[in-house]
């Protein structure tokens, strides 16, 4: 599923999609179509925080990696001080693969053609972020 996110991350930057998104992990109820459950809400609640283009993981999915595996978590993830609508705050961040980070930054640069004002900010976030795994 990480891989498939950071996939579908670096095919969007490349057609000028800017998306976000968060990963939680819990019990969820599926009944004809309808998803419903805490997972659900917590990542929805998360994504609506994120100034970043990226995938922001919560506190359930950390904890939840790091009893499967340490590695996992530090291999794809890494912890930033994430830009949220309430300030820098730590969390573990869906890192681009490093032979796709100056591919990724450019695509990004040509989204400023596409936005003015706050969507700006977005880009800038995802700029400095990506340019920070450097």
């Amino acid at each position: 599923m990480i891989l498939y996110c950071n996939y579908i991350l670096k095919q969007a930057f490349k057609f000028q999609i800017p998306i976000k998104g968060a990963i939680s992990f819990g019990k969820i109820t599926i009944t004809d179509s309808v998803y419903f459950g805490q997972p659900i809400i917590d990542a929805f609640l998360l994504h609506e925080e994120l100034n970043l283009y990226s995938v922001i993981s919560d506190h359930n999915f950390e904890k939840r990696i790091q009893q499967l595996s340490k590695t996992l978590l530090t291999e794809f993830f890494v912890k930033y001080k994430a830009p949220l609508k309430s300030g820098k705050i730590n969390h573990f961040v869906l890192q681009p693969l490093e032979k796709y980070r100056d591919e990724k930054i450019l695509n990004l640069k040509t989204l400023y053609t596409t936005v003015s004002g706050k969507p700006r900010q977005y880009i800038d976030n995802t700029i400095e972020f990506i340019e920070s795994l450097k």
